[in-house]
């Protein structure tokens, strides 16, 4: 769980560090894709958000952890996948036109 939290945290800095305002012109320009944009935004802040309060709760040694945890990780889960698809759909229409 560290290893993935750890890699959307440096996936998102590296996005941050490597996207100028020029790349973000074709996202902005059109409705469709600034509205991708948030919600892929929005699931991808959800998850993170979800991963660091599920590292928070961990205990190494705790019994009751797995159980209090167990929805935690699954809306983790969820939202991380939501995030991939949502990008990969937002990645094809920006590079491909394929859903337009």
């Amino acid at each position: 769980m560290i290893v993935a939290v750890a890699a959307q945290l440096i996936g998102l800095a590296y996005v941050f560090a490597t996207t100028d305002t020029a790349a973000m012109q074709p996202i902005t320009s059109v409705p469709y894709n600034m509205n991708m944009f948030a919600v892929h935004a929005l699931f991808g802040g959800m998850s993170l958000g979800a991963g660091v309060v599920l590292l928070a709760l961990w205990r190494p040694k705790s019994t009751t952890f797995p159980q209090k945890s167990k929805k935690i990780a699954l809306a983790t889960t969820v939202l991380w996948i939501l995030t991939f698809v949502i990008g990969l759909v937002l990645g094809l229409t920006l590079h491909s036109g394929f859903f337009i």
